[in-house]
This record gives structure tokens, C-alpha cells and sequence, in this order.
């Protein structure tokens, strides 16, 4: 607890979200933001249920990497889902290390899902080492940078970051060796990059039904899509440098 704290001193949380708009009481216990709350939860469903769908092809290993992608995705989402729920009853101190375990848990996922990519498309080629090297510094300059600016604009950023070039070189294969499985998995992250628009726009119904909550409802089926790529029944087939 004592690092915590450090980090606590450390950072200005006034740029961090504590404040909410909605609350429902159910059986005396109360709920902040419970639909964004539910909504977490459904991410974090969907994502650990891709993860039990993956069990038994974990043997391969760029599949067992996309699953640790889900399955960071679904913690963090989790996680997500009590620090939106219980700020009724959490202090803004413990709000904030719930925020930040969030931010982090996101770019350790990003980190996987790179992994996966390099797995299917650079292992045993020359730039290999040199690429895993790369995607390891920019995992710390992203929790850096998670602690420096307290912002959720750097969880935006570094999904674009680390999806985008995934994206790129999956449409790539699916124009070149016409993979389905590339395709599908370049569709689910385009989907991705739509919560950022709408996150950024705030577009919302309304306080029920606010930027955050359909932004999670996208998040959902984005990953749902990429799942389905990476189990495609054709394989990945891996592309020449």
C-alpha cells in the first residue's frame, strides 16, 4: 500500500473521472452508473468466455497469446465495472488505483495482441527479436504514460497504437492470400476504433445511456468479430518480408 500511496501524491486526480450522474438502489445496496457498470461486465463476459472457447487450441501459440489478449481485455473491463459501480461506497483514493489498474490492464492486452501478430507473421524471420524488443519499451513508455497524464485519451492512443499496424498488415493478407480468418480479425479492430470517435464526441442518449455505455456495447463486438478471425477455420497464412 505504501507504493500506492506514492503514486496517490503523485498524480492529480481531478483529471481522473470520480464524479457520476446516475444511481439505482437495488435490495439497499446502490449502484453508481449501473449502466456503464453493465456493460463492463458484459465485456469482461464476452471476453472470458472467448478465453474458455480458446482453451483447447492454446496449443498453438499464437492463439494462447490472443487469449491472454482477451483475457487482459476482460479484467480490465472488470475491473472497469467496480470502479464505475461502487463509487458510492470506494473513496476517491481507491477509485483511483482502480482507474489505473484498468489503464494498465488495457495495455498489457495491447501488448499480447501484438505478440500474437508478430507470432503469426514475423517468427522466425530477422526482424522477430528486434520487434518483440520494441513492443516491450513501448508497454513501459505506455504505463509511463498512463501515471504522467491521467487521462483516458492514452488508452485511445495506445489501442491505436498497437491495433492499427495489426489491422494494416491483416488487410494486407487478406488482399494478398485472400485469409477469411485476416479479414475477420481486421474487421473486429476496426470496430474497435469507433468507441474512440464516440469517446471523443461524447455521444450519448442521454445519462442513462451515455458515450461510455454504447462505446462498451462496440468494445463487445469488436473483440467477438476478432475472436471469430482468430479461429477462423482457415489459418493465418503468414506473409514474406
Amino acid at each position: 500500500m505504501f507504493v500506492w500511496h506514492k503514486v496517490y501524491l503523485f498524480i492529480n486526480c481531478d483529471m481522473i473521472p470520480y464524479e457520476y450522474n446516475t444511481i439505482i438502489n437495488l435490495g439497499g445496496f446502490n449502484i453508481t452508473e449501473p449502466v456503464t457498470t453493465f456493460t463492463d461486465f458484459f465485456i469482461s463476459s464476452v471476453a472470458f468466455f472467448i478465453c474458455h472457447r480458446f482453451k483447447k487450441h492454446t496449443d498453438k501459440k499464437h492463439i494462447l497469446l490472443w487469449n491472454l489478449f482477451f483475457f487482459f481485455i476482460g479484467v480490465s473491463s472488470l475491473t472497469g465495472a467496480f470502479s464505475h459501480g461502487l463509487k458510492y461506497y470506494i473513496n476517491e483514493r481507491t477509485f483511483v488505483y482502480l482507474w489505473l489498474t484498468m489503464q494498465i490492464l488495457t495495455c498489457v492486452a495491447m501488448f499480447f495482441a501484438q505478440r500474437a501478430t508478430i507470432e503469426t507473421y514475423s517468427k522466425n524471420t530477422d526482424n522477430e527479436d528486434f520487434l518483440k524488443n520494441l513492443i516491450f519499451f513501448q508497454l513501459i513508455a505506455f504505463i509511463l504514460a498512463v501515471f504522467l497524464f491521467k487521462n483516458f485519451l492514452v488508452a485511445v492512443i495506445v489501442t491505436a497504437i498497437s491495433l492499427m499496424p495489426i489491422m494494416i498488415k491483416n488487410f494486407g493478407n487478406y488482399f494478398s492470400s485472400k485469409s477469411k480468418s485476416s479479414l475477420w480479425l481486421a474487421i473486429g479492430i476496426s470496430i474497435n476504433f469507433l468507441p474512440a470517435i464516440i469517446n471523443g464526441a461524447k455521444l450519448s442518449i442521454g445519462d442513462w445511456f451515455n458515450h461510455k455505455d454504447i462505446s462498451h456495447l462496440l468494445i463487445a463486438c469488436s473483440i467477438s468479430v476478432m475472436a471469430f478471425g482468430v479461429l477462423y477455420k482457415k489459418k493465418i497464412q503468414p506473409t514474406k518480408n
